[in-house]
């Protein structure tokens, strides 16, 4: 899946996944795998990693708004990332959209549809 080439990668879409002690398994960015995330902030002091954690753990699946570099540019950016927990395994997953509100993706998801 960390491969750009993948068909888990579109453009600045790409598929990252964690266990849930917010280590980050694997990435579009081999040089955050193994990487503990749980005490990384973005620009306004949210800890992304501990937002991704909790939506898996009480929700099973939800949204999370927040800043991180945008690949090319190394940038922050306003980020939105849909999280999913892996079925029986300790891991979620997650994927990303650069620069979009929740409104936004949310219209451009029905739009879609």
């Amino acid at each position: 899946m960390s491969d750009p080439k993948s068909e888990y990668v579109d453009g600045e879409l790409y598929v990252f996944t964690y266990n849930m002690d917010g280590t980050i398994v694997q990435h579009l960015r081999p040089e955050l795998v193994g990487k503990n995330m749980m005490n990384i902030k973005d620009k306004y002091g949210k800890c992304l990693a501990c937002d991704f954690v909790r939506i898996a753990r009480e929700k099973g699946m939800g949204w999370s708004q927040y800043w991180w570099p945008k690949p090319g540019s190394g940038e922050l950016s306003l980020k939105i990332s849909y999280i999913m927990k892996v079925p029986n395994h300790e891991l979620f997953v997650g994927v990303g959209v650069y620069d979009m509100t929740l409104k936004e993706v949310e219209a451009a998801i029905k739009k879609s549809d």
